[in-house]
């Protein structure tokens, strides 16, 4: 089993490596938070809440909205698809018929 393991590498290493840039990007932050005060701290802290909140509504809204496009988009060209569909409809010629 430890042959196994040796040969496939171990999966938390592989994962660790894969986020390891992120990880990179977020320690990179600590030096200037460091250097806050606990007031501009709490500061710092209600703007990224906010600056999610505004995130996740603003895809609520995207989100809406496109279904409202979407359903819009689509009363207008059923029409023009049964349209089309009824145009495509070759009947059989009388020659082929007998």
């Amino acid at each position: 089993m430890q042959l196994l393991g040796k040969m496939l590498g171990d999966p938390n290493k592989k994962e660790l490596n894969h986020i390891q840039p992120i990880i990179d990007q977020i320690n990179a932050f600590e030096p200037t938070i460091k250097k806050l005060s606990d007031k501009e701290l709490a500061a710092k802290t209600q703007e990224f809440r906010s600056q999610l909140y505004l995130y996740l509504k603003g895809g609520m809204v995207l989100e809406d909205e496109l279904v409202s496009i979407f359903r819009e988009a689509l009363e207008n060209i059923e029409p023009f698809a049964a349209k089309c569909s009824m145009l495509n409809y070759i009947p059989p010629s009388p020659s082929n018929a007998g």
